[in-house]
């Protein structure tokens, strides 16, 4: 005899059971719950499978959906036949994420189902955030993420949910390994694509799925369910239809159109698009950042003789050896959004072997005047101090920002005595969020002018995004391909305008201490 065998009768019970089910939100809200082909695919395999014994042969299932696919309704009306009616005594339901109010998503679904079903909510004892069945004493609970104090679980059933967003395995492995001393335990993992990183428990877990899917990996108790498109035509409808399993359904094609067109308008975008709309996973966190046509469409025809006495901010980013040392200047506009001027530095005797080696024309922008030669073979911090000053007498530079973390501080000493307000800038979220994403604003509503510079625009073409989890967002030099200076620049003076504009003036400790040392 096979050591597995499909039993149509116990598929059968569960789809049935779970077709009684009420939906809880929606337009179909209170309506039987019409599961959908796919949906119906997994109970019949999940229940329908089993040894000779009538156990059940999966212990895993890992669905990985776009967003809006139903996936949470589905995992708690699977929790909900563990806990009625899986013919199990004591057995113990636990749902959990990567903080509580996530984990109570399903466990909120799987309330309202049971009390619109007077046939299950007679019978049992419904709590906040518990459900008991006490004719079998069985309970569902929901965890917060504090796994430590988690051990001794005796895990019957478990629903994982959003597992991208976990900043550890050590929930994973507790709910895991919970399983061991029951018979047919099942633990459902639900989430949608998230970053691709060693150390992530959801990407070391998408890898294995994919394994097992493939047939690299043999794992007779693992049900993997992915669904993703990663092809160039993100935003079409074919490419919608292949990584929504239920289009047209919980996920119409009109929200998708809304979604893509919002989404085409920015890199960072289109990367959050194919994320959670397609289920690609991101390299990082980070995304390549601004549309090299929103920024061409900001050129204009610039006299710089026209700003002489203007006031400006100024955005001083310093290199070491390789890198190219940038300094912008931010003027504003009675109109409103800013006009932008960029000048480089970089060493005499590396630009001719670094653009052969690098692959970018940095002898042709500096035959050009795009970019300054400094002699020796790395930037020579006198020069870049006397041009810094002939603009500080040229246009009425109001602040100068300057990296609070680096080898140029003697350049920033003499800078003061020179009479420059030099103003520290972190180059953490903190400090970059704000005006990064207000730089992409300006560049979207076209309100920042520029003449086109080679230097940025190779800049712009090449820059990334870093992001963290809470959503604040960098220009990211360790991600970039290419050097990416004069953009660091730009929102360092950005930040220093934008104070002021906020009136902000005189509020920061630099302005009355000058440069801080660390």
């Amino acid at each position: 005899m096979a050591r597995w065998h499909f039993d149509k009768s116990k598929a059968k019970r569960a789809l049935q059971f779970i077709s009684r089910l009420r939906q809880h939100i929606g337009p179909w809200a209170g309506q039987p719950l019409k599961l959908l082909p796919w949906q119906r695919r997994i109970i019949s395999d999940v229940f329908g499978w089993v040894d000779e014994h009538g156990l059940r042969r999966y212990r895993t299932v890992w669905i990985e959906v776009p967003r809006k696919n139903g996936k949470t309704t589905l995992a708690a009306a699977i929790a909900l036949y563990l806990l009625y009616a899986d013919d199990e005594d004591g057995a113990e339901i636990y749902s959990a994420a990567a903080d509580r109010e996530q984990a109570a998503i399903v466990f909120e679904a799987a309330r309202a189902m049971v009390e619109q079903a007077p046939a299950l909510a007679d019978h049992s004892m419904i709590y906040r955030r518990e459900i008991h069945f006490p004719r079998r004493r069985n309970r569902w609970k929901v965890l917060s993420s504090d796994a430590s104090t988690k051990h001794g679980l005796n895990v019957h059933g478990a629903v994982i949910d959003e597992v991208h967003a976990h900043q550890g395995r050590e929930l994973w492995d507790v709910l895991t390994t919970g399983t061991g001393a029951r018979r047919q335990p099942l633990v459902v993992a639900i989430t949608t694509a998230g970053v691709a990183e060693d150390g992530n428990v959801a990407w070391e877990m998408h890898r294995y799925a994919e394994g097992v899917a493939s047939g690299a990996i043999r794992d007779e108790r693992f049900y993997p369910v992915l669904y993703k498109y990663d092809g160039e035509d993100w935003d079409k409808p074919r490419a919608w239809r292949k990584a929504n399993p239920s289009y047209g359904h919980t996920v119409t094609r009109e929200y998708l159109e809304a979604a893509a067109r919002a989404a085409r308008r920015s890199p960072a975008a289109t990367e959050a698009f194919r994320q959670l709309h397609l289920n690609v996973w991101r390299s990082q966190h980070y995304a390549t950042w601004l549309n090299l046509s929103d920024w061409d469409a900001c050129r204009r025809d610039i006299d710089w003789s026209e700003y002489r006495g203007r006031e400006c901010y100024a955005g001083l980013d310093l290199s070491a050896v390789r890198d190219l040392t940038a300094l912008c200047l931010l003027f504003p506009e009675e109109c409103g959004g800013y006009t932008a001027r960029w000048i480089y530095w970089c060493p005499a005797e590396t630009v001719y072997q670094r653009a052969k080696t690098d692959r970018v024309p940095y002898d042709q922008w500096a035959a050009e005047g795009w970019l300054r030669l400094t002699p020796g073979n790395c930037v020579d911090y006198d020069r870049v101090r006397a041009d810094v000053l002939e603009f500080a007498r040229e246009y009425r530079i109001v602040e100068l920002a300057l990296d609070r973390y680096f080898q140029g501080l003697q350049l920033a000493g003499q800078l003061v005595d020179d009479g420059l307000d030099v103003v520290s800038f972190g180059q953490g979220f903190l400090s970059m969020s704000g005006p990064s994403k207000e730089l992409e604003r300006l560049i979207l509503g076209g309100h920042i002018r520029h003449e086109g510079d080679p230097v940025t625009r190779w800049a712009v073409q090449h820059c990334v995004a870093e992001s963290d989890p809470a959503g604040n967002i960098k220009p990211s030099k360790r991600r970039s391909r290419e050097k990416i200076d004069g953009i660091v620049a730009c929102v360092m003076a950005l930040g220093r305008a934008m104070l002021r504009d906020r009136g902000g003036g005189g509020s920061s400790v630099y302005e009355d201490r000058g440069l801080l040392v660390i």
